[in-house]
């Protein structure tokens, strides 16, 4: 909201939306999101660092009961230029 009113905006309206999202394994989940940060690296480097972004990630978006969860979060906003 800070950052629409500091741009010139008025913000009339803002939600945040928890949508918790699962997600079959993180290493699928980077290969289709992490493509800017990893298109650089080799087919190794890709294999570490997947491995650790998964040693990372494990400890607060996987459970044994739920799996990956991803912690994605929609935003409704209706700002208006003044």
């Amino acid at each position: 909201e800070n950052i629409l009113k500091s741009s010139g905006f008025k913000v009339e309206y803002l939600e945040r939306i928890p949508r918790p999202t699962p997600i079959d394994d993180i290493a699928h989940w980077l290969d289709i999101f992490a493509n800017g940060i990893a298109s650089n690296l080799t087919e190794e480097q890709k294999v570490v660092f997947k491995s650790e972004v998964r040693e990372i990630l494990k400890e607060k978006i996987y459970t044994k009961e739920h799996g990956w969860v991803a912690d994605y979060v929609r935003l409704r906003v209706r700002a208006v230029k003044v």
